[in-house]
């Protein structure tokens, strides 16, 4: 019998994907969902490290942690623009 696709690297591999398309909305959802992926990715390593789901789990591990950090880095990236702009504009009144 085969070993199961490791649950944590799909739920990181979504977790990811929702960072990179939600980090538009102010951030916010990007600064959950990215450090999730980042966790989710970790543990996913460490089960397959351990042998307990199928290898190939890896790569969906790692596509889960390379758009979880891209998506928070896009999300802190956005929030911090919207408090310079917002900052500069109460500035200029």
């Amino acid at each position: 019998m085969p070993l199961p696709t490791s649950g944590y690297a799909v739920a990181s591999l979504v977790l990811g994907i929702a960072s990179l398309a939600l980090c538009l909305f102010y951030g916010l959802p990007a600064l959950i969902c990215g450090p999730l992926a980042l966790v989710f990715s970790s543990k996913a390593g460490k089960d397959i490290g351990a042998g307990v789901v199928n290898p190939s789990s890896a790569g969906l591990a790692k596509a889960g942690k390379i758009c979880g950090l891209i998506g928070l880095f896009l999300g802190i990236l956005y929030i911090l623009t919207l408090v310079f702009v917002v900052v500069f504009a109460i500035s200029q009144h």
